[in-house]
């Protein structure tokens, strides 16, 4: 009896000893640990700033070409009806509405607020929408003429798009293409 009484009695020094050693490590490893969590918070905050900037662009990208679709719509129309010789009873009437479109439409940006964004970043994004309100102000005055050129507003349309570009593309983003997505 006392031979086992003595093995459980080394048994147990033997476990608690071991415990000992666990409950040391765990604890010099906490401030490791500690360390370890706040770098993971300092990369899940830098994680969610370049989330929120990719948001906040590509929503304010979304409300450009949300506003600007319907009036682009109508300028293509008339643009269509135009280049149709099966539509010249309507003519007068897609080319008034056309114009009045584009006008609207320069109206419109005029309107739109970059929201989100930080100083710089939203300087240039204002810089692309007063080139986009200059290629509708193009637009207008190309639609009103006999001979429709409408190459200066176009120039306006790609001028924004490379205003835009990099400020997608330091996002880690796509370049835009804002004549592709209000057509």
């Amino acid at each position: 009896m006392k031979k086992i009484f003595i093995l459980f009695a080394m048994l147990l020094a033997l476990v608690l000893t071991a415990c000992g050693q666990t409950q040391n490590n765990t604890d010099s490893s906490n401030g490791e640990d500690t360390n370890a969590e706040e770098t993971a918070e300092k990369k899940d905050d830098g994680e969610k700033d370049e989330a929120a900037v990719k948001k906040a662009l590509l929503g304010n990208y979304l409300d450009v070409a949300k506003t600007v679709r319907p009036y682009q719509t109508k300028i293509n129309m008339y643009v269509e009806s135009v280049n149709n010789p099966e539509a010249e009873a309507t003519i007068e009437t897609t080319k008034e509405d056309a114009i009045t479109a584009a006008e609207e439409a320069a109206t419109a940006i005029e309107g739109i607020k970059v929201e989100d964004l930080d100083e710089d970043k939203t300087a240039t994004f204002n810089d692309a929408l007063t080139e986009l309100k200059g290629a509708y102000e193009a637009y207008a005055k190309a639609l009103d003429e006999e001979e429709i050129d409408a190459a200066a507003a176009e120039e306006k349309i790609n001028a924004t798009n490379e205003k835009l570009t990099p400020l997608f593309e330091d996002a880690g983003l796509h370049a835009p293409n804002l004549a592709k997505e209000i057509n």
